[in-house]
């Protein structure tokens, strides 16, 4: 079955009757048909799936609405104001996940993309009644494979990127010979320690330029750099 019948007959056919579609509930469950889709396929297969509709995602929504026109009828909207309203629904989601530090406070653990070779921060989506905190712990064991402890009292920082609401805690003392075993290995194909001074600002690192890491690491880039030179102030640690 084609990921676009798959997608229909899970989460849109059960909306054809109705005139007052929620964007939020139907973007939330266009992720879960997405992830329940992935998780069927191959490690090569899944690559390839989530390359393509990462690249084509207007495509994606206009063939799926072609397998049944009503909806757009039902809701009165042409095609480009139903993308536009279910897009935006993306806005509104929240991630959570990990800035995971080596007992230094130099270097950044990160974890590699099956999919692009990037390398991303420990990180995933906030699910329907899962609280941050709950979300960034259990992103962090499914991306990098290590239990971190979180409460209120944990570090955090927040910035927006690519219209979501991202929350980091801060999680310290990582053993840098820590035997990291992510669980989703079809997303993530190896976890590295980076040292944060070779990050550049445009997302290449070292002096080979052999890796890259991805938007969102260099976003939250300087302000790690800042958490850091402060713990090494406040443990006493010659700069």
């Amino acid at each position: 079955m084609s990921f676009l019948q798959w997608v229909y007959d899970k989460h849109i056919k059960a909306l054809e009757e109705r005139d007052d579609l929620d964007f939020d509930v139907l973007h939330q469950n266009m992720l879960k048909a997405k992830w329940d889709y992935f998780e069927s396929l191959s490690k090569d297969e899944a690559a390839e799936f989530m390359h393509n509709i990462s690249k084509q995602k207007e495509d994606f929504y206009r063939e799926l609405l072609e397998i049944n026109g009503d909806i757009l009828a039902c809701c009165g909207l042409s095609f480009q104001q139903f993308y536009e309203k279910v897009d935006s629904a993306l806005c509104k989601l929240l991630v959570g996940g990990g800035i995971l530090l080596d007992p230094t406070c130099s270097k950044l653990l990160l974890v590699q993309s099956a999919i692009s070779g990037k390398y991303d921060l420990p990180k995933g989506k906030v699910d329907p009644g899962e609280s941050v905190q709950d979300a960034a712990i259990r992103n962090i064991e499914n991306r990098a494979g290590y239990s971190a402890i979180l409460d209120e009292e944990t570090p955090t920082i927040e910035n927006r990127h690519k219209g979501c609401l991202v929350t980091l805690f801060y999680v310290r003392n990582v053993p840098i010979d820590f035997t990291f075993s992510p669980r989703y290995d079809k997303v993530v194909s190896g976890v590295e320690f980076f040292d944060l001074d070779k990050i550049k600002l445009n997302g290449y690192y070292g002096k080979r330029y052999d890796k890259c890491v991805t938007r969102i690491v260099t976003t939250f880039l300087q302000d790690i750099k800042t958490y850091c030179r402060n713990v090494k102030i406040q443990n006493g640690v010659f700069l």
